[in-house]
Protein backbone atom coordinates (compact mmCIF):
# COMPACT_ATOMS: atom_id res chain seq x y z
CA UNK A 1 0.00 0.00 0.00
CA UNK A 2 1.72 3.26 -1.30
CA UNK A 3 0.24 5.25 1.64
CA UNK A 4 2.25 2.96 3.91
CA UNK A 5 5.76 4.49 2.48
CA UNK A 6 6.74 6.66 5.13
CA UNK A 7 6.19 3.92 8.39
CA UNK A 8 8.46 1.53 6.01
CA UNK A 9 11.34 4.24 5.15
CA UNK A 10 11.09 4.38 8.57
CA UNK A 11 12.29 1.06 9.66
CA UNK A 12 14.96 1.20 6.56
CA UNK A 13 13.46 0.20 3.77
CA UNK A 14 13.74 1.90 0.05
CA UNK A 15 10.99 2.69 -2.07
CA UNK A 16 11.32 2.68 -5.99
CA UNK A 17 9.74 2.94 -8.80
CA UNK A 18 6.17 4.36 -9.23
CA UNK A 19 3.13 2.72 -7.13
CA UNK A 20 0.87 0.81 -9.21
CA UNK A 21 -2.03 -1.38 -9.65
CA UNK A 22 -2.32 -4.82 -9.06
CA UNK A 23 -4.95 -5.42 -11.31
CA UNK A 24 -6.39 -8.93 -10.95
CA UNK A 25 -6.99 -7.96 -6.88
CA UNK A 26 -7.35 -4.72 -7.12
CA UNK A 27 -4.93 -3.39 -4.75
CA UNK A 28 -2.55 -0.51 -5.40
CA UNK A 29 1.19 -1.28 -4.32
CA UNK A 30 4.88 0.35 -4.20
CA UNK A 31 7.78 -2.01 -4.78
CA UNK A 32 10.31 -1.65 -1.84
CA UNK A 33 14.12 -2.79 -1.30
CA UNK A 34 15.76 -3.67 1.92
CA UNK A 35 18.89 -3.58 2.71
CA UNK A 36 19.47 -5.70 6.08
CA UNK A 37 22.05 -3.91 7.38
CA UNK A 38 20.02 -0.19 7.27
CA UNK A 39 17.32 -1.89 9.51
CA UNK A 40 16.73 0.08 12.92
CA UNK A 41 17.14 -2.01 15.60
CA UNK A 42 13.72 -2.77 16.53
CA UNK A 43 12.88 -3.95 13.08
CA UNK A 44 15.74 -5.90 13.63
CA UNK A 45 14.85 -7.52 17.03
CA UNK A 46 11.80 -7.89 15.24
CA UNK A 47 12.86 -10.06 12.61
CA UNK A 48 14.71 -11.91 14.77
CA UNK A 49 12.03 -12.77 17.66
CA UNK A 50 9.95 -13.95 14.55
CA UNK A 51 12.74 -16.14 12.84
CA UNK A 52 12.18 -14.72 9.23
CA UNK A 53 15.77 -13.76 8.84
CA UNK A 54 16.61 -16.92 7.00
CA UNK A 55 13.74 -15.34 4.17
CA UNK A 56 15.96 -12.70 3.86
CA UNK A 57 19.30 -13.93 3.54
CA UNK A 58 18.63 -16.59 0.42
CA UNK A 59 18.52 -13.94 -1.87
CA UNK A 60 20.98 -12.30 -3.52
CA UNK A 61 20.46 -8.71 -5.04
CA UNK A 62 22.14 -8.41 -8.33
CA UNK A 63 22.04 -5.74 -10.86
CA UNK A 64 21.85 -6.68 -14.88
CA UNK A 65 22.16 -3.63 -17.56
CA UNK A 66 19.98 -2.41 -19.99
CA UNK A 67 20.45 -4.95 -23.02
CA UNK A 68 22.33 -7.86 -20.83
CA UNK A 69 20.38 -11.44 -20.69
CA UNK A 70 19.40 -13.19 -17.88
CA UNK A 71 19.41 -16.40 -19.72
CA UNK A 72 18.62 -17.57 -23.36
CA UNK A 73 16.64 -20.51 -24.43
CA UNK A 74 18.39 -23.76 -23.88
CA UNK A 75 20.49 -22.42 -20.67
CA UNK A 76 20.64 -24.32 -17.49
CA UNK A 77 18.46 -23.68 -15.09
CA UNK A 78 20.13 -22.18 -11.71
CA UNK A 79 17.97 -19.28 -10.66
CA UNK A 80 14.66 -17.96 -10.28
CA UNK A 81 14.45 -13.86 -10.07
CA UNK A 82 11.79 -11.43 -8.86
CA UNK A 83 12.21 -8.17 -10.32
CA UNK A 84 12.67 -5.31 -7.35
CA UNK A 85 13.56 -2.34 -9.84
CA UNK A 86 13.02 -2.01 -13.49
CA UNK A 87 12.02 -3.97 -16.20
CA UNK A 88 12.40 -7.15 -18.05
CA UNK A 89 11.59 -8.47 -21.75
CA UNK A 90 10.37 -12.42 -22.38
CA UNK A 91 11.23 -13.46 -25.85
CA UNK A 92 10.50 -17.02 -27.90
CA UNK A 93 13.19 -18.28 -29.96
CA UNK A 94 12.18 -15.78 -32.90
CA UNK A 95 12.87 -12.88 -31.09
CA UNK A 96 8.95 -12.26 -30.60
CA UNK A 97 8.09 -10.75 -27.24
CA UNK A 98 5.65 -12.93 -25.22
CA UNK A 99 5.77 -10.25 -22.00
CA UNK A 100 7.40 -7.39 -20.29
CA UNK A 101 7.71 -8.03 -16.04
CA UNK A 102 7.63 -5.38 -13.45
CA UNK A 103 8.65 -5.04 -10.30
CA UNK A 104 7.25 -7.90 -7.78
CA UNK A 105 7.28 -10.16 -10.76
CA UNK A 106 9.13 -13.86 -10.74
CA UNK A 107 10.55 -15.12 -13.79
CA UNK A 108 12.44 -18.08 -14.30
CA UNK A 109 10.36 -20.42 -11.97
CA UNK A 110 9.11 -23.28 -14.66
CA UNK A 111 12.36 -24.30 -15.74
CA UNK A 112 13.09 -25.08 -12.50
CA UNK A 113 9.72 -26.43 -11.33
CA UNK A 114 10.38 -28.59 -14.65
CA UNK A 115 14.02 -29.23 -13.89
CA UNK A 116 14.65 -28.53 -17.96
CA UNK A 117 16.69 -26.31 -19.55
CA UNK A 118 15.34 -22.23 -20.31
CA UNK A 119 12.27 -22.10 -22.63
CA UNK A 120 12.72 -18.62 -23.17
CA UNK A 121 15.33 -15.64 -23.41
CA UNK A 122 15.10 -12.93 -20.81
CA UNK A 123 16.81 -9.44 -21.43
CA UNK A 124 16.88 -6.55 -19.15
CA UNK A 125 14.94 -3.60 -20.89
CA UNK A 126 16.80 -1.15 -18.98
CA UNK A 127 19.05 -1.08 -15.81
CA UNK A 128 17.21 -3.99 -13.63
CA UNK A 129 17.42 -5.34 -9.80
CA UNK A 130 16.56 -8.41 -8.73
CA UNK A 131 16.67 -10.46 -6.13
CA UNK A 132 18.24 -13.94 -7.04
CA UNK A 133 17.16 -17.27 -5.54
CA UNK A 134 19.46 -20.42 -6.44
CA UNK A 135 17.35 -23.73 -7.45
CA UNK A 136 18.37 -25.07 -3.77
CA UNK A 137 17.07 -21.99 -1.90
CA UNK A 138 14.17 -21.96 -4.16
CA UNK A 139 12.66 -25.66 -3.73
CA UNK A 140 13.36 -25.10 0.00
CA UNK A 141 11.29 -21.88 -0.07
CA UNK A 142 8.30 -23.89 -1.37
CA UNK A 143 9.24 -26.90 0.81
CA UNK A 144 9.06 -25.05 4.00
CA UNK A 145 6.71 -22.07 3.32
CA UNK A 146 3.45 -23.47 1.67
CA UNK A 147 2.32 -19.72 1.02
CA UNK A 148 5.03 -19.57 -1.22
CA UNK A 149 4.42 -22.65 -3.17
CA UNK A 150 0.59 -21.72 -3.48
CA UNK A 151 1.94 -18.02 -5.10
CA UNK A 152 3.96 -19.77 -7.40
CA UNK A 153 1.28 -21.81 -8.30
CA UNK A 154 -1.41 -18.83 -8.18
CA UNK A 155 0.89 -17.37 -10.71
CA UNK A 156 1.52 -20.29 -12.79
CA UNK A 157 -2.14 -20.93 -13.08
CA UNK A 158 -2.40 -17.08 -13.97
CA UNK A 159 0.11 -17.44 -16.76
CA UNK A 160 -1.65 -20.37 -18.05
CA UNK A 161 -4.92 -19.30 -18.20
CA UNK A 162 -3.30 -16.01 -20.48
CA UNK A 163 -1.34 -18.13 -23.20
CA UNK A 164 -5.11 -20.02 -23.93
CA UNK A 165 -3.36 -23.28 -22.95
CA UNK A 166 -5.81 -23.84 -20.09
CA UNK A 167 -7.46 -26.55 -19.75
CA UNK A 168 -10.51 -25.67 -21.90
CA UNK A 169 -8.35 -25.15 -24.82
CA UNK A 170 -7.96 -28.06 -27.90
Amino acid sequence: KPELGPVFEQSGWRLVGEAFLLEDRGLRCQSAVLDLDDLNERSKDFIRRQRVDHVFSEFERVLYRSGEFLCRIGDPAEHAFVVVEGELKIANAAGRELARLGPGELVGEIALLTNQRRTAQVEASCDTWLMMLSRSDFDRQLRERPEAARAVLELLAHRLALSGAGPDSP
